[in-house]
């Protein structure tokens, strides 16, 4: 059952939803109305939970997507064990149990690291996702169903991801912690997601490669205009190619 802490009008409000895997909580913006919901799921980190997609939510919303940023079980307000989130299959059982209590019938799974994982799996698995969106996302351990996803995919990936963890090492930058980050030129890195996911080929779809480092000035830079200039690309360029995708995908 879902509870939302008041009704919907405006603005970014509570949703709880109780799941099998636990009471899982999110943000949600956008229009009642809307035609087609995001829901964004996080990375592992450990401070992870629906914060990571804040920078998107007004901006979609204000375009009429209906945005559902969740904390997954462990994570943020939600309760349950993390390994629900770590184990794909639980995880996308924890999505399936959210679209059904809201009672969604359009979706757009996207997902940054496993979050990205999950959503794979999601778009693969879930009748109702009708479009995907991954963030410099791990790789599923079982590859053989990526080719299945047919649906308009967009991933996003930056090409020196964790630039400024990698600067901050090097500089013994106090209260920074080393992040390996994704490598965008691996054997699963950006190509082969591009390459083996047919959906990638759909109009708006694709890769969309950015540079971090370009975003923010390594002499000046501190862990917080690091993170402001990350949350800025999300909120312009990404949602920009966000939306270009379902619009020309007829979905938006």
């Amino acid at each position: 059952m879902s509870v939302f802490n008041k009704p919907y009008s405006s603005g970014v409000h509570d949703v709880f939803i109780d799941t099998s895997h636990g009471r899982v909580h999110g943000k949600m913006e956008g229009p009642p109305d809307a035609r087609l919901t995001m829901i964004a799921i996080h990375g592992d980190g450990a401070k992870s939970d629906w914060h990571a997609w804040e920078p998107i939510m007004a901006p979609l919303a204000s375009q009429g997507l209906n945005i559902l940023s969740l904390s997954m079980p462990g994570f943020g307000e939600s309760t349950g064990s993390k390994d629900a989130f770590r184990d794909q299959v639980q995880a996308v059982d924890v999505i399936r149990q959210v679209i059904d209590s809201l009672a969604l019938h359009d979706v757009v799974l996207a997902g940054r690291s496993v979050g990205g994982k999950i959503a794979c799996q999601g778009a693969a698995t879930l009748p109702e996702v009708k479009a995907l969106v991954l963030t410099h996302p791990v790789c599923p351990s079982n590859k053989d169903f990526m080719a299945s996803i047919a649906i308009p995919t967009l991933i996003t990936w930056a090409k020196d991801d964790a630039s400024f963890y990698t600067w901050a090492a090097a500089h013994d930058l106090p209260d920074v912690l080393r992040s390996a980050g994704h490598p965008y030129n691996c054997s699963n890195g950006a190509k082969w997601f591009e390459r083996t996911i047919p959906g990638c080929k759909l109009p708006g779809a694709g890769l969309l490669s950015w540079v971090e480092k370009r975003r923010y000035v390594a002499a000046e830079a501190t862990l917080d205009t690091y993170q402001g200039a990350i949350a800025t690309f999300y909120a312009t360029d990404y949602c920009d190619a966000v939306l270009t995708m379902l619009h020309g995908n007829s979905l938006l």
